[in-house]
């Protein structure tokens, strides 16, 4: 086996820009919070639909499962957030959780 300067050249220099680069998400693409939510919830019982319980009621909801499921607070406020508003989450902060 050769050791190939050349190679490893281009990928040094490379990866900071692949790296970087995000890929642009369509305009209609579900939040990051709702894979979450999808991936995290749906294991265990069907995930709820975004809109279909008030505020109020998914507050102790969700409060009881922190003990099962580990997310960020950052995380759990996003999920209050999306199902509360129906999907609405626009906000870069939210999408991004």
């Amino acid at each position: 086996m050769t050791f190939n300067s050349r190679g490893v050249w281009i990928l040094l220099l490379t990866a900071p820009t692949a790296l970087g680069c995000e890929q642009e998400r369509p305009p209609n693409a579900a939040p990051v919070i709702a894979t979450t939510i999808t991936l995290r919830c749906g294991t265990c019982h069907r995930a709820p639909e975004p809109g279909t319980r008030a505020r109020e009621a998914l507050g102790p909801a969700l409060s009881r499962h922190r003990k099962r499921v580990r997310l960020t607070e950052e995380q759990w406020e996003a999920v209050l957030d999306y199902l509360a508003r129906g999907g609405g989450a626009t906000t870069p902060t939210q999408l991004d959780r």
